[in-house]
């Protein structure tokens, strides 16, 4: 991955320096005044694209924005925040539905390992503890 990120860059700079010995190749082809009148034209081009254009976009939506609560006050009351509920919190609250108590196993044969070593598996009757335990790793994990 970190290869194809310098190879597009070193392919980046490469095309940038070819266009910028183009333009200066054109440029010292030509008479004087038409260098400076391209020059003039390029520079108004740019002055338009990335200061003008979005200068006056800007201003348009603050217009529309503004004339939009001025026609209806109560707009801003009605636009509340989106609340993100933390996905550790819901994965909880959906396991303390889904959890029922479970009665003791009595010596569960599924609680060895298959290379047959004893695992201690600790079972709690009490589901709100189970929750609490997961919402804390989840915490944690988070």
């Amino acid at each position: 991955r970190q290869v194809r990120i310098v190879f597009f860059w070193c392919l980046f700079t490469l095309q940038y320096l070819a266009c910028v010995l183009f333009i200066a190749i054109f440029l010292a082809n030509v008479a004087e005044a038409s260098t400076t009148e391209w020059m003039e034209s390029s520079g108004m081009s740019v002055l338009e694209e990335f200061i003008l254009m979005p200068m006056c976009l800007a201003a348009a939506l603050v217009l529309f924005a503004s004339l939009a609560l001025c026609c209806r006050p109560g707009l801003l009351e009605e636009a509340q925040p989106l609340e993100e509920e933390d996905p550790a919190e819901e994965l909880a609250n959906q396991l303390d539905e889904a959890i029922e108590p479970q009665p003791e196993p009595q010596d569960d044969p599924h609680a060895q390992v298959a290379s047959g070593a004893n695992v201690n598996v600790q079972r709690d009757s009490n589901p709100e503890n189970a929750a609490e335990s997961v919402r804390t790793t989840l915490r944690l994990m988070h």
